[in-house]
């Protein structure tokens, strides 16, 4: 069964059976995401406790902040090309359940609300989603892998559920839900954070630490005004903690046994309003007069109806209240990272400026085309789970030489981490070893010459294909290959002929290829 979500790739959504399920809610609750490197943060003001640098992007990759880059209160789904899979059902789950929030709400009060807005994400993630999972054959039914990543499972994994679920998962992820409602009950009675941790997780800790990034932030009037007038009855807000704490049951049972879950309440344009209010919100908390006033027509606006055309009229009035006043361009205000009306969603400003950071050569290759390329690439991003540079450098496909220079250098940008392999097993190959290429190894060919310092000045064709890898000691190492071999990698048939022989048995006892089969 395929679901589409906006904003997400369909085929994560059948990863397992549990995230078919949430799939299947959201879609139920007009759920969508936004693109996290699309997005462009609005800085939080001082008085709302914005104390962390604005982020940005250092070497092709969008910083994110634990904490403050998350809301509980945010109900669009973030989607970060460089996360795991994952990512996907538990960003969805973190919509369907909810927050807790009410008028004059304690410190405590937040700090329960918040454990119980992340309990069920992270059953899911951990138990409920590794039921029907497949992962390769190394990590096959061994269930989360926790911090330690793994490609091959990834790739395991797009190859949809299994057909049969494992229930151990089930009923470890409903025991481990049981044991933190009872923490939270316990802490509730006693009035302090009791948590109860399970391996490296610490829900309790989690939200102890979450309150302290936003306890500004959800004790300021303006949050106050956010909660008070952007939610419709049964639209993701929560007045209790025994509502939140309902409502988490009541999506688990939907996920696990496919009982009834009741939609969110108010349908795709409420969030989309509910974001702009909040953004407008920011700049009207350091906006003063005629601005002022009218920016608080805004948000009213968006309180009153939430509707495409209202959306769409407060985005044309607003684009003429900062024609008239100083204020953040409307570009950067409606970056939000998914479609908006009159063509605004993405920030094209911060792409430039993350590619720069990642294939500047490319950048500079493009000229006078440059914001016209980034623009159009903003439109047609595919929502993949692949770093910017390489989407990109996908998406310049047959522009040469920007394209060839994108490749090389998206390739040395994320050159794959030091594999322990690469010690362990490097080998001078003998005649008829079949060998495969290291995991740690990127094989990078262009179309175009890219003058890599390494490559031999005075050679009449400078090298097509090359092999990038990080080295031990914290560099990117490139090794020029000929093309027979590149051919041979690219075709997975390595093998030490006579034609490469002496160029293979070099990059072998480097560590670059590894045996297909150790021998004792």
């Amino acid at each position: 069964m395929n679901v589409h979500i906006e904003g997400a790739d369909d085929v994560e959504h059948l990863r397992s059976p549990a995230a078919l399920r949430v799939a299947e809610l959201a879609a139920e609750s007009e759920l969508f995401f936004f693109h996290f490197e699309h997005r462009l943060e609005l800085p939080l003001p001082e008085s709302l406790g914005g104390i962390e640098e604005p982020r940005g992007f250092e070497a092709g990759i969008l910083r994110e902040s634990k904490y403050q880059a998350f809301r509980h209160d945010l109900l669009v789904a973030s989607f970060n090309p460089t996360h795991r899979a994952k990512w996907t059902a538990h960003e969805l789950c973190h919509v369907l359940v909810g927050f807790g929030h009410r008028s004059g709400a304690t410190p405590f009060f937040h700090v329960l609300g918040a454990w119980l807005a992340e309990l069920l994400p992270v059953a899911l993630w951990y138990f409920f989603d590794e039921s029907g999972l497949r992962r390769c054959a190394r990590h096959a039914g061994q269930g989360p892998r926790f911090r330690a990543h793994c490609e091959d499972c990834e790739r395991e994994a797009r190859r949809g559920a299994l057909e049969t679920r494992d229930a151990k998962f089930v009923e470890e992820g409903r025991a481990f839900v049981d044991r933190e409602l009872a923490a939270v009950a316990r802490s509730r009675r006693e009035g302090r954070v009791l948590g109860s941790r399970f391996a490296t997780i610490d829900l309790a800790s989690d939200a102890v630490a979450y309150v302290a990034s936003h306890r500004a932030r959800l004790e300021s009037e303006l949050f106050e005004r956010f909660t008070s007038e952007h939610f419709s009855p049964g639209g993701g807000l929560h007045g209790d903690l025994d509502a939140l704490e309902a409502r988490v049951l009541e999506v688990m049972e939907g996920i696990v046994r496919g009982a009834a879950v009741r939609p969110l309440a108010g349908g795709r344009y409420e969030r989309v309003a509910q974001d702009l209010a909040y953004r407008l919100l920011l700049v009207l908390e350091e906006t003063e007069g005629d601005a002022s006033r009218e920016l608080d027509r805004l948000v009213s606006r968006l309180a009153g109806d939430r509707t495409e055309a209202s959306v769409e009229r407060v985005v044309a009035d607003y684009e003429a209240l900062a024609e008239d006043y100083v204020l953040p361009p409307p570009e950067d205000v409606f970056a939000v990272g998914y479609e908006l009306p009159r063509g605004y969603g993405s920030g094209v400003a911060q792409l430039v400026s993350g590619l720069h950071s990642a294939c500047p050569r490319a950048l500079e290759a493009l000229g006078d085309d440059l914001d016209a390329v980034v623009g159009e690439f903003a439109r047609r991003d595919p929502r993949i789970r692949r770093p910017l540079a390489h989407r990109f450098a996908e998406f310049l496909a047959g522009r040469e030489p920007a394209a060839s220079f994108a490749r090389f250098e998206a390739a040395v940008c994320h050159a794959p981490r030091p594999s322990p392999e690469r010690r362990a097993f490097a080998i001078a190959p003998s005649d008829g070893d079949a060998l495969e290429l290291a995991p740690d190894a990127h094989l990078v060919r262009v179309a175009h010459d890219v003058e890599h310092e390494g490559d031999p000045a005075d050679a009449p064709d400078r090298p097509r294909s090359y092999l990038v890898r990080a080295e031990d000691e914290g560099e990117v190492g490139v090794y020029a290959l000929s093309e027979r071999l590149a051919d041979a990698i690219q075709d997975r048939d390595v093998a030490p002929v006579p034609a490469i022989a002496e160029e293979l048995a070099s990059l072998a006892e480097a560590g670059l290829f590894l045996p297909k089969r150790l021998a004792l």
